[in-house]
């Protein structure tokens, strides 16, 4: 039996990166995925070097085809995930009375359509297996709204709840389901944060399966 797969969907600098190394760390293979895998090959080629197991596979998060197409190339390549986390976004600046329903709807197709899509494609086989994990990269903003940042604290606050639905629902199948919610501003540029992140992910991931939704907040440290 080979190593465990930890996909990734919206892998990139921050937290993406950071959460990968704290799977890799832990003996897991890596499926990353993100929009545009070459923009990318700095980081996954420093992976490699360090004798991760990675590849990195392309998809739109707001296009469900494009999704399934990359999950279904991750299974026949390396294998079904044992871990999935959702950590791909949409950061719109701007007011309510700003966006336009085009924008919103949007952000919420990369925010919770992908969220939902990217979870109803490795879901099947983990009940089928008995084990599993789901994880969700939530914010404070889907629990108190930023005003600077309207569409994206509405996405997450409806990420919160698919999530919450998918603990109700997988309730006794063996799968796990966990809202990760980051509280403060994560900067790619930098490495504590996302480093962090990276490790309470994990720590989360270890964590017995709960009758409750599980929900983990992190908050961020000051960035020099």
């Amino acid at each position: 039996m080979g190593s465990p797969i930890c996909l990734i969907v919206g892998y990139g600098p921050g937290v993406g990166h950071g959460i990968a190394q704290a799977f890799a760390a832990e003996g897991f293979q890596l499926a990353l995925l993100s929009r545009h895998p070459g923009n990318h090959r700095e980081l996954l080629d420093g992976l490699v070097a360090e004798g991760v197991a990675a590849q990195a596979f392309a998809a739109d998060a707001s296009q469900p085809a494009s999704i399934e197409a990359a999950i279904a190339m991750v299974s026949s390549n390396l294998g079904e995930p044992e871990v999935l986390i959702y950590n791909a976004s949409a950061f719109r600046p701007g007011p309510a009375g700003s966006l336009t329903s085009a924008e919103v709807l949007s952000d919420l197709n990369v925010i919770v359509g992908g969220a939902l899509t990217s979870a109803n494609a490795v879901i099947p086989g983990m009940k089928q297996r008995g084990h599993g994990t789901i994880m969700f990269t939530g914010s404070s903003w889907g629990e108190v709204p930023n005003p600077a940042f309207a569409s994206t604290s509405i996405g997450k606050a409806a990420l919160h709840h698919l999530a919450r639905m998918f603990a109700l629902d997988l309730q006794g199948s063996g799968v796990h389901s966990v809202l990760f919610i980051i509280k403060g501003l994560v900067h790619s540029e930098t490495t504590e944060n996302p480093k962090r992140i990276g490790e309470a992910f994990l720590k989360a991931y270890r964590l017995p399966i709960s009758p409750e939704p599980t929900e983990i907040v992190f908050e961020t440290q000051p960035e020099p």
